[in-house]
């Protein structure tokens, strides 16, 4: 009995050391985009149509694109149709697309592309943080700073032009790492009861979007306004719903 014990302490403390592999690779699918290319194929792509496509190495004797994406077939975001490496085509898997295609209203990419671009490259740091207290100097070239989203970082002109694209990041990963708890909140908040709702810092609008599927009943009038920053609004007005 100790012996078994002992055997899933190993397995669980392996599982863990390993995983970061297939965060690295599910959170860097949902960045390239793979899951909504193939949403508009539904006849499913090859491993060298879809490298064509997000620009990736297409090379017979490099194996690194279709290996990555058998990877993903094993931890079921794709499905692979065929056997030969060369003519096998690629699928969305069906119970992941529903969170993987960036036109899905459940989406949640948007958290694992900041996963894949910010923390996770964070984490590469730890060692050094740990024995000077302090983050690696170079840090800031190679990693975004969300905090150029609120004009913390240099002149409020420097953040107005880098802001668009570092606050669609951001609004985009905050509704994917918020969706589940706005749903639940619509459906579990007596709404009916109040004539209106401030969402302040709410981005892009998912929790009134939430509200009007999910919670209020079909008599609620409730009026639901987002308010947020100038320069998150920037960025959160191509995800707008």
């Amino acid at each position: 009995m100790e012996q078994a014990s002992n055997d899933n302490e190993l397995a669980r403390l392996l599982g863990i050391s390993h995983s970061f592999k297939t965060s690295k690779t599910l959170n860097l699918s949902a960045k390239l985009g793979i899951y909504t290319l193939l949403h508009e194929h539904p006849g499913g792509l090859s491993w060298k149509d879809i490298a064509d496509r997000i620009a990736l190495k297409k090379k017979d004797a490099f194996r690194g694109v279709s290996d990555f994406l058998d990877l993903l077939v094993s931890i079921r975001t794709l499905e692979r149709h065929g056997n030969d490496p060369n003519t096998a085509r690629y699928t969305k898997h069906p119970t992941a697309a529903a969170f993987l295609v960036q036109t899905s209203e459940d989406y949640c990419g948007g958290v694992m592309k900041l996963n894949n671009d910010r923390s996770y490259a964070l984490l590469e740091c730890l060692e050094d943080s740990l024995k000077t207290g302090e983050v690696p100097p170079d840090t800031s070239e190679r990693i975004p700073n969300i905090l150029t989203v609120f004009g913390a970082q240099g002149t409020q002109q420097a953040a107005e032009r880098s802001c668009p694209s570092v606050s669609q990041h951001f609004s985009e990963a905050m509704m994917g790492a918020s969706i589940g708890n706005f749903r639940k909140l619509a459906k579990v908040f007596p709404f009916s009861k109040y004539q209106s709702l401030g969402d302040f810092g709410g981005s892009n609008g998912r929790v009134s979007q939430c509200l009007r599927v999910f919670g209020a009943p079909a008599e609620c009038t409730i009026v639901a306004t987002t308010y947020d920053l100038p320069l998150v609004v920037k960025g959160a007005k191509p995800s707008y719903v």
